[in-house]
């Protein structure tokens, strides 16, 4: 256990010497080097713990989004975990950018994406309450409404966070309202 934390606090460590590259140069010109020196390790623990900086990336990437999903599952609303994700982009924007143009856009909407889709699946959960609606009908409105989602976040991302977060989720209020309309629509018809 005690050699599992180890392993964890350093990659978290070169992670976070990525992201501070991140903010200053493009990705392609960061080094393996200069990100184990960044945490005071050498280029054989990089190598260690990941095959190259776009497994690091994944990794990073895959663990901050966990944190949002455990800190996400303790809040009330679909709007509180939806907060908690505009933030990590607000506050990531930089390392949002720099991976967008160096890994492109589908990396960056595949992330959202999965992001979005444990804040979707709480919200339909809620949203379904008693209504007998199929689950193959609440996965496709949860896969429609999540690539919507992803691709708006990642315009608002482009485009330099171009509104605010709270205008952002006043925009989406009466979208994610239709949801429950619809919800009970399908009911009516059967699906």
């Amino acid at each position: 256990m005690k050699q599992a934390k180890l392993s964890y606090n350093r990659k978290r460590q070169l992670a976070d010497s990525l992201k501070t590259l991140m903010e200053r140069k493009s990705l392609k010109k960061i080094t393996v080097q200069e990100i184990a020196d960044g945490c005071g390790a050498n280029r054989y623990t990089f190598y260690y713990h990941f095959k190259d900086i776009y497994d690091l990336l994944s990794w990073m990437f895959q663990e901050e989004a966990l944190s949002l999903v455990k800190k996400s599952e303790n809040c009330l609303t679909w709007q509180e975990g939806f907060r908690l994700f505009l933030r990590w982009i607000a506050e990531n924007s930089s390392v949002c950018k720099c991976a967008l143009n160096d890994i492109g856009q589908e990396a960056i909407r595949r992330m959202f994406y999965q992001e979005i889709k444990h804040l979707m699946n709480l919200f339909l959960a809620d949203a379904k309450g008693d209504h007998q609606v199929s689950n193959e009908y609440l996965a496709f409105l949860g896969d429609f409404y999540m690539s919507a989602l992803s691709g708006i976040l990642l315009e608002w991302l482009q485009r330099d966070l171009n509104f605010s977060e709270e205008q952002l989720m006043l925009f989406l209020r009466p979208i994610m309202d239709q949801i429950k309309t619809s919800i009970q629509q399908a009911e009516q018809a059967g699906l």
